[in-house]
């Protein structure tokens, strides 16, 4: 099985040895893996000269001068190099670009360095792709948007706080309300350029959830109510059960069904099903008795990071699971009514001594940030920034991380035709990761 490049941040208690001396480009990079995983571990600490780099195995550890541990990465070179393994001296240039922008920005905020505001990532909950630009929102509740050949991200002027967003008919639309204390939600689309209101949704105390778009309907979650916006007009059923408030919760809404996935980091999340006509809630889980974290959307262990409708079938929804903390964890399940399937699984890094033969996963997987639709097949993005093209049978094609491009207060990615990728600090709050890349369907 192809083993992909890997980020995770973990605690490493003992010292790994020092970094190698740097390769000269000019000479042949190693085939073993173990070697070529020096090299890398010296090219990245040529970049990173204030920081401590160190090569154990396949891993490549990064640590402050004291001692401090701030994450490692995995660099497999079966992966990196699998489009030309003669010649990998570009892969491993663009792999030790991105984690150079990745641990520098770690490095940065942990030390609460002066450049800290310039280098970390902002703290990004959810991204689309409209009007021929990524729109992202914010955890303070600004909206930013970026544009293939832009120099910076845009700020957007709006009158009070951006806490939802969507995409509907190629234009975005963000639902606002002016905090502290919503006591309403304004529903605001852009038209030429112009941020217009369409319509108000009374909060009733609740807060507020997610937000989804489909042609000529919003649809907003709260912690207590299911409300549809058409044409202007609201219409609310209650749920069955409170659900618990999220920042960075994802909502799909289909006419048969709600799916609802939380992400609450190393606590897990899940997924939950709404009847849009009765509000009863459903958890979809399958659980692993004894082992619950070989379960499928078990909510102690899956957090929720994307959920789509699936392109090979209407009826199904595909949903991406990713944690980085002390190691990764992740798989993208597929969901038809009451039936969950482990549609595909990659492993992250070498196998460990652990593992059983007859486990339906490896012990430490791949974790997924995001997941879009293209043509007729899923796009997943790993926690390493690498693209997983997976097909219905579960087969997937995988593609090397892209660059990052430093844009103002974002690193994005326009590089790959049908995807935008961004890098976000928000999964900081609830886990051990740090820089980590949002996936945007173009």
């Amino acid at each position: 099985m192809i083993r992909p490049l890997l980020l995770v941040l973990t605690v490493l208690g003992a010292s790994l040895g020092a970094a190698p001396t740097l390769a000269d480009d000019s000479e042949a990079l190693p085939r073993d893996a173990v070697a070529f995983a020096k090299v890398a571990a010296a090219r990245l600490q040529h970049a990173l000269p204030d920081l401590r780099v160190d090569a154990h195995d396949t891993a490549v550890v990064f640590s402050t001068p004291d001692g401090d541990n701030l994450g490692m990465t995995v660099v497999d070179r079966e992966t990196l190099c699998r489009d030309r393994p003669d010649d990998c001296s570009a892969a491993l240039a663009r792999f030790v670009a991105s984690n150079t922008t990745i641990f520098r920005g770690v490095a940065d905020a942990r030390g609460g360095h002066r450049e800290a505001g310039l280098r970390a990532e902002p703290m990004l909950t959810h991204a689309v792709w409209a009007d021929e630009r990524a729109w992202l929102q914010t955890a303070s509740g600004d909206l930013l948007s970026v544009a293939p050949g832009g120099t910076s991200a845009e700020r957007e002027a709006l009158p009070e706080a951006v806490v939802g967003l969507c995409a509907e008919d190629a234009r975005p639309v963000v639902l606002t309300c002016r905090q502290p204390g919503c006591r309403s939600w304004t529903l605001r689309r852009r038209v030429a350029g112009q941020w217009r209101p369409f319509a108000t949704v009374p909060s009733a105390k609740d807060e507020i959830i997610g937000l989804s778009c489909a042609a000529g309907q919003e649809t907003l979650i709260t912690t207590r109510r299911l409300v549809e916006v058409t044409a202007g007009r609201e219409h609310a059923v209650s749920l069955s059960e409170a659900l618990p408030p999220s920042d960075t919760a994802v909502v799909l809404a289909r006419p048969d069904a709600v799916f609802v996935g939380f992400n609450q980091g190393a606590q897990g999340g899940g997924l939950r099903r709404i009847e849009p006509r009765t509000g009863k809630v459903t958890l979809l889980e399958q659980p692993a008795p004894g082992r619950p974290c070989l379960g499928l959307l078990t909510p102690s262990c899956d957090p929720v990071q994307a959920i789509v409708t699936t392109p090979w079938d209407p009826a199904c929804v595909a949903v991406a699971v990713g944690v980085v903390h002390r190691q990764t964890h992740g798989r993208v399940v597929e969901v038809c009514g009451g039936t969950l399937r482990r549609l595909y699984v990659q492993r992250a890094g070498v196998p460990l001594p652990r593992e059983k033969p007859d486990a339906p996963e490896p012990a430490r997987t791949m974790a997924f940030m995001g997941l879009a639709v293209t043509g007729d097949e899923l796009v997943a993005v790993g926690s390493d920034g690498s693209l997983h093209r997976i097909a219905r049978d579960g087969t997937a094609q995988l593609q090397p991380p892209a660059a990052f491009h430093r844009m103002g207060d974002v690193s994005v990615s326009f590089d790959v035709p049908d995807v935008v990728l961004v890098l976000t600090d928000v999964f900081r709050h609830d886990a051990l990761g740090g820089s980590l890349p949002m996936l945007i369907a173009r």
